[in-house]
């Protein structure tokens, strides 16, 4: 296998699907109010999933000198790319790889902040998703905090952070819908520690579901993805998000089978598998969804309607 192929591979792309897919929906919220820079927009999704790929290269460097990838059983969805405890590459080349990769997004990140003026809001952005990188694995993950953080980097502050790079503003639709984005994408990280449970346990990582054990944990889903719904219904009903936002809901089928699956094979780690899926499936479409129904609204104001 060549190393340009192996190099790709660590990046784990399958899943920079979920941080395009949000910042695209930023980009056409920032497009239905008016507002569309291209180069900004492009920009923007090259930083995003360099900060992403980022996370997922640095966390498995740090997982395998952690002892924990080599313990875990990996799925099609959890415990990392496989690529270090298959010996395709060197811890030294992954850590490499992983901070090349850093500093191309915030290297973007810091052009954003230049052509601002320095602005405070965009500075904050970017230290926040650059130390939240930097600290996930070997610290924030161990503490019980990972979910809350990877909500956020997926949430509130990723969709405010593009949309005040097309915008120069900030916006509480745009917040509200950072705000589901990231409770699904804390919904998705949370069902994947299910199958890292004894590893995680074992080398000391206290994340939801090893405190809650994991009975109690499947128990809880259900209520992850109802909030993200809530926000979604209520922010309609206020008119803050558009009404045909609510086409979102129609991912409410891929939760509910989440759930039951998990609720039922909590313990199994290969019978979960397609309750792991179906929480990707669920964050992924309804953004897709979403970009939809912004698209929807922006060409019906073309129109006049």
């Amino acid at each position: 296998m060549s190393k340009i192929r192996v190099w790709f591979e660590e990046l784990r792309p399958p899943f920079l699907i979920l941080s395009i897919v949000f910042t695209i929906l930023g980009i056409v919220v920032a497009l239905k109010d008016g507002f569309f820079n291209p180069i900004h927009a492009a920009l923007t999704l090259v930083g995003v999933a360099a900060l992403h790929a980022a996370a997922n290269v640095l966390n498995d460097y740090f997982d395998y000198r952690s002892g924990i990838d080599v313990e875990t059983e990996r799925t099609p969805f959890s415990g990392g790319s496989g690529i270090l405890p298959s010996a395709k590459m060197t811890p030294k080349a992954v850590l490499l790889e992983g901070v090349l990769l850093l500093l191309a997004g915030l290297g973007i990140g810091f052009y954003f902040i230049y052509v601002s003026g320095f602005n405070p809001i965009l500075i904050f952005l970017v230290a926040f998703a650059g130390a939240g990188i930097v600290l996930y694995s070997p610290i924030i993950s161990h503490i019980g905090f990972g979910e809350i953080l990877v909500g956020l980097c997926f949430g509130s502050p990723l969709l405010l952070g593009v949309y005040f790079v097309q915008t120069s503003a900030l916006s509480l639709e745009a917040g509200l819908i950072g705000l589901i984005t990231g409770i699904l994408t804390a919904a998705v990280l949370y069902v994947n520690e299910f199958p890292d449970f004894k590893a995680d346990v074992k080398f000391g990582r206290y994340h939801a579901v090893a405190r809650l054990g994991k009975a109690r944990a499947a128990s809880i889903l259900k209520y992850i993805f109802a909030s993200a719904y809530i926000v979604l219904i209520i922010s309609s009903a206020a008119r803050i998000i558009p009404f045909v936002a609510l086409i979102a809901l129609l991912t409410a089928a891929h939760a509910r089978l989440a759930y039951k699956i998990l609720a039922a094979k909590y313990d199994d780690n290969k019978q979960i598998i397609p309750a792991m899926a179906n929480t990707v499936k669920t964050a992924i479409l309804t953004g897709v969804l979403l970009i939809i129904a912004y698209v929807v609204v922006w060409v019906a104001s073309l129109f006049g309607f």
